[in-house]
Parts: C-alpha cells; structure tokens; sequence
C-alpha cells in the first residue's frame, strides 16, 4: 500500500508535498525494517514493493531532476538494504547466542545437581565419622572407669 500511495499521489501534490509523501514512505519502510529483516529475501521483497514504486515515480515524473532524485533514492534504499542484512546478522548472533545460554544453563544446572549429591554425600560421612567418633569416645570412657 505504501508504493501505491506513493505511485498514485505523488504528482498530486506540490514540491513540499512530494518530498513530504516520500520521507513518510521512507520513514514507514525504515521503521519497519526489523520484521521482515530475518527473511532477507522478504525484506527484499518488501523494499522493492514499498520504494521502488516511489523512485519510479520521482524518475518518470520530474524530466530535470527527477533522475538524480531517483539516484539519491536509490542509495537511500541501498544503506537500508544494508541495515536490513545487517540486522539480520545482528538477529542471527542474538539467536545463537541464546541457544549458547540455555545450553551452559543445561550444564550449570547438571553440575550444581552433581554437586548437591556430592554435598549430600559429604555430610552423610560426615554424620557416620562423628557417630562413629562418638561411640568410640564412650565406648574407652567406659573401659577406663
């Protein structure tokens, strides 16, 4: 709707209003960069049926300067592109990243598992050498009276 918006209106409106249609179209497809940005071939897609109407119309519509608006455009849609592969990228390091957490989370909790029976263990000996201890102790208390 937005490539249409700008295809059907844009030679509607005086020079004011032109670059006003085109910077909300711009600005519309550059909020919106992070949805269809995992899907590099939609967000591909999407910037060539959102702006590509757009830097058509500027082209076609002003004889002087509409091509080297349409240029300008052109770059404008490349860096967004980047930023859209560059979010991507971004997306992909988060992903794998999380996945890098819930498995040292995974280990952490076996370990600490490992080291509560372990512990478990420990104070159970623990308790045995001190019964073990304390009935000695009683048992030469005894043999000495």
């Amino acid at each position: 709707m937005w490539g249409w918006a700008a295809w059907s209106f844009y030679p509607f409106g005086n020079a004011l209003q032109q670059i006003t249609l085109i910077l909300v179209v711009y600005t519309f497809y550059v909020a919106s960069v992070p949805i269809p940005a995992p899907q590099f071939a939609l967000h591909l897609g999407f910037v060539g049926l959102v702006y590509l109407p757009a830097i058509a119309r500027v082209a076609l519509h002003h004889a002087a300067l509409g091509a080297q608006t349409a240029f300008v455009m052109l770059v404008a849609m490349a860096m967004t592109v980047l930023l859209g592969r560059n979010y991507r990228n971004a997306f992909g390091n988060l992903s794998r990243l999380q996945a890098g957490t819930e498995a040292l989370m995974e280990q952490l909790r076996a370990e600490k598992a490992l080291s509560d029976r372990a512990r478990l263990e420990a104070e159970v000996a623990s308790r045995a050498k001190t019964r073990f201890f304390a009935a000695a102790s009683h048992d030469l208390s005894r043999r000495m009276r």
